[in-house]
């Protein structure tokens, strides 16, 4: 997840103005920090002790401003202030999960590090030298991969389709601009969510020991204008344009995916990472057609106990696979909501279509779906499907609290079937 927030307000509001200034120039220390990669733990510390207390002033000026109502919560100056707890709330998230490099040899406190007397450090901007990637660079990323074609552009870039041109295997190159990066923005200025930074931290503490069916990241680089992935390629494209081409799936090929989608699932969250923008689009497949989970862009680390934070104006993930909870603005469990997404690409693939417009009550057919009424919806668009794979899918697509878990899903008998086609590569 991108360490967001709005880049300016109204000068008439000059204390949220100043607000927005303060958390651009600590969310500029925090990205040449986690980049660099050679914070200690003191170094972070002190950052977070900065964004608690920057949390603590925004939320301060947010009760003198007025009550968080549903007509006041429409107001620009709320709308600007909660984006920022949201964005304060998502980097403190992030610097938990980066690991401290090895501590100096006399290190100051988190004190020494943080002035609590002034309200806010004035950080100098970061030299060329603290930006560096997670991973070593080589001098010109495009000497060692040709660039044959691009695949589809990105919000701060593009996915190309490129050849190592020592070895010859083909990889997929996602160069993201780095101007738009550190803005945290599309490369036409909109705010994004995105965060190739985080997606590259994230995919190297996923790849020990890596899985089967998680994309690889074969190593970071970067040049003057861009960061790049190297991940590896998977040939026969998105499972979206399998289910376009063919309507539906059979239930064992429904089932082979699940599974396999399933068994990423705990990986990635046995890892402490949820993935937040589940969809069709974001699983590929490679040569032997098994499935890889891929864009982390939105990914973040979680914790077991702690909810994430209501996000009331920016939300993570594409709105037609996104969780009821998430969707209403409310508190999160990572894993729960992977799991509800999870569960609407399964009812897509066993009936071509999506379940509903949006995931709100106020859709008719999502509200059959969230009481149980699964039976009652296929029967008005006279579909049908086994019994067992109705009983999975209502147990994905309901409240959080009444959701399946991932233990409960991989041991369902729907996907115990001896028919289901196994994995090609061994799972480890």
């Amino acid at each position: 997840m991108a360490m967001g927030g709005p880049d300016d307000a109204d000068e008439g509001d000059a204390p949220v103005a100043m607000l927005v200034r303060r958390w651009n120039e600590l969310r500029e220390r925090c990205t040449s920090e986690i980049v660099s990669g050679r914070a200690d733990r003191h170094m972070l510390r002190g950052l977070q002790v900065k964004l608690d207390a920057l949390d603590r002033e925004i939320a301060s000026y947010q009760r003198q401003e007025g009550p968080v109502d549903p007509y006041w919560v429409e107001m620009r100056t709320n709308k600007v202030l909660c984006d920022l707890r949201e964005a304060v709330e998502n980097a403190r998230f992030l610097l938990e999960s980066v690991p401290a490099a090895a501590d100096a040899a006399e290190p100051g406190s988190a004190s020494d590090l943080v002035d609590d007397d002034s309200p806010f450090i004035l950080f100098e901007s970061p030299n060329d030298d603290e930006v560096k990637a997670t991973t070593p660079t080589a001098a010109d990323p495009g000497q060692r991969y040709k660039c044959v074609r691009t695949v589809r552009s990105t919000l701060q870039g593009k996915l190309v389709f490129g050849i190592d041109r020592s070895t010859g295997d083909h990889v997929a190159l996602k160069l993201s601009a780095k101007s738009a990066v550190l803005r945290q923005e599309s490369l036409k200025g909109d705010k994004v969510l995105e965060d190739p930074i985080n997606e590259m931290h994230l995919l190297e503490q996923l790849g020990d020991p890596g899985h089967p069916h998680v994309v690889r990241l074969i190593e970071s680089l970067e040049d003057d204008e861009h960061y790049w992935m190297v991940l590896e390629f998977a040939s026969r494209g998105e499972l979206f344009d399998v289910i376009s081409e063919s309507g539906r799936l059979d239930e064992n090929t429904a089932a082979k995916y699940f599974l396999q989608l399933a068994k990423a699932l705990e990986y990635i969250h046995s890892h402490n990472v949820c993935h937040l923008d589940l969809s069709l689009e974001n699983i590929l497949l490679d040569d032997h057609g098994d499935l890889k989970l891929t864009d982390f862009g939105l990914a973040r680390s979680f914790d077991a106990v702690r909810p994430f934070p209501p996000c009331p104006v920016t939300k993570p993930g594409k709105i037609g696979y996104m969780s009821p909870e998430i969707f209403a603005g409310q508190a999160f469990y990572g894993p729960q909501a992977d799991i509800y997404s999870a569960g609407v690409i399964l009812f897509v693939m066993l009936f071509g279509c999506p379940p509903y417009e949006l995931p709100t009550l106020a859709d008719r057919r999502f509200r059959l779906l969230y009481c149980g009424e699964i039976r009652e919806l296929l029967r008005k668009w006279q579909m049908s499907s086994s019994p067992l794979a109705l009983d999975l899918l209502s147990g994905l697509l309901c409240a959080a609290e009444d959701r399946l878990t991932l233990r409960d899903v991989l041991q369902h008998p729907w996907l115990s079937q001896d028919s289901i086609t196994p994995c090609i590569t061994p799972v480890p």
